[in-house]
C-alpha cells in the first residue's frame, strides 16, 4: 500500500512524489513501468482539469476577466508544460513554468485556481478519484506481472 506521498513546492514549481516505495515492495526496476503509469494517470487528470477549467476535485476554476476564453489556457504552456518523471522507487509529476505557483496558490493579484492535487500547504492530496485510478493502474500492472510469472 503507498503510504508515503509527500509534495514539494518550491518558487515557480509543484511537485508531488510517491516516495520511498521502495522499502514497501520488493527491489524490482520493473516497478519503474508500474510508477510510469501512475505519472500518467496523474498527469492526464491534470490535463483534463486544464480541459474542464476545474481544480482537482471539480470545483470549477475563478472565471477570468480580462480577455476571452479559459482560465489558465490563454498560451497553454502551463497546460503543456506538466510532466512526470518515474525511477523504481517514486515518480514525481510537476511543471517547471515559473509562474504556476502564483496560478496553483494565488496572488494578491492572481485568482487561486489550483491544477495540481495539493492542499494549501503545498501538501499531495489526491482526490478520492485519482486515488482509486492510480491503485487501478498499480494492480493492473501487478496482476499482468503475476500472469506472466505463472
Amino acid at each position: 500500500m503507498i503510504t508515503d506521498l509527500s509534495a514539494q513546492v518550491n518558487t515557480g514549481k509543484a511537485v508531488f512524489a510517491f516516495k520511498d516505495l521502495s522499502g514497501q515492495l520488493p527491489n524490482n526496476p520493473g516497478f519503474e513501468r508500474v510508477l510510469n503509469a501512475v505519472g500518467q494517470r496523474v498527469k492526464s487528470r491534470i490535463q483534463l482539469g486544464f480541459r474542464n477549467s476545474t481544480d482537482p476535485w471539480g470545483k470549477p476554476w475563478a472565471e477570468i476577466e480580462h480577455r476571452d476564453g479559459k482560465p489558465l489556457v490563454d498560451t497553454g504552456r502551463l497546460r503543456s508544460s506538466i510532466t512526470y518523471f518515474a525511477d523504481s522507487s517514486q515518480v514525481e509529476i510537476g511543471t517547471n513554468v515559473d509562474y504556476a505557483a502564483a496560478h496553483q496558490f494565488g496572488t494578491a493579484a492572481i485568482w487561486t485556481r489550483p491544477f495540481m492535487p495539493l492542499d494549501k500547504n503545498g501538501d499531495a492530496n489526491l482526490p478520492d478519484t485519482w486515488k482509486k485510478s492510480v491503485l487501478n493502474a498499480i494492480n493492473q500492472h501487478i496482476k499482468k506481472a503475476t500472469a506472466n510469472a505463472n
